[in-house]
């Protein structure tokens, strides 16, 4: 669980990926429950975050851990138990009325967009270059069977701060893509 925080955040990987690795080396890592909780009154374990924020952050999490090699990534959880201040209760992709939380449509948009069911396939390069965007952007290139590309590209920026329980939306970021 990033904690509120951004997904990004190499330390909180890091700190996981050590831990795997002394009880499975040599085995691939799949992170068993990860989310975030949008009970905005709860005070126990992680820091809530708005629905906004869950919705932005939940997709670079999976984008997140497939660049860094996780097999599979399980989001805790469907639907919120109830509305309330303990963490638990907000959770869910889908609000305790079924209604869909903006991280719910995030995440099954990116599915439907990805989608590639069949045999594997070794994906073809593609030569591209990217220009003018800080250091620090993230960037996923995936391949489908019929040889479409998709360029996941993301600013790992905070889009909430879990001192203050307060969104931003942080500046926008340009740059050139130049395909080979």
């Amino acid at each position: 669980y990033p904690g509120g925080n951004p997904p990004d955040e190499a330390a909180h990987f890091e700190s996981e990926f050590e831990l795997a690795a002394i009880n499975t080396p040599d085995q691939p890592v799949q992170a068993t429950e990860t989310g975030y909780t949008t009970a905005a009154e709860s005070t126990d374990g992680q820091p809530p975050v708005s629905e906004r924020a869950a919705g932005i952050y939940l997709p670079r999490l999976l984008l997140e851990n497939f660049n860094r090699g996780i097999a599979r990534t399980y989001i805790y959880e469907l639907l919120d138990v109830a509305t309330g201040p303990d963490q638990e209760e907000g959770f869910g992709l889908l609000r305790s009325n079924f209604k869909p939380k903006p991280a719910y449509t995030a995440v099954r948009n990116l599915i439907s967009i990805l989608s590639d069911p069949g045999p594997s396939f070794a994906p073809a390069e593609l030569g591209y270059v990217l220009e003018g965007v800080p250091a620090e952007t993230r960037q996923v290139l995936l391949q489908k069977r019929n040889g479409n590309y998709f360029l996941a590209l993301w600013n790992p920026v905070s889009v909430w701060d879990t001192e203050t329980g307060g969104g931003f939306v942080p500046p926008n970021v340009q740059g050139t893509l130049t395909l080979g």
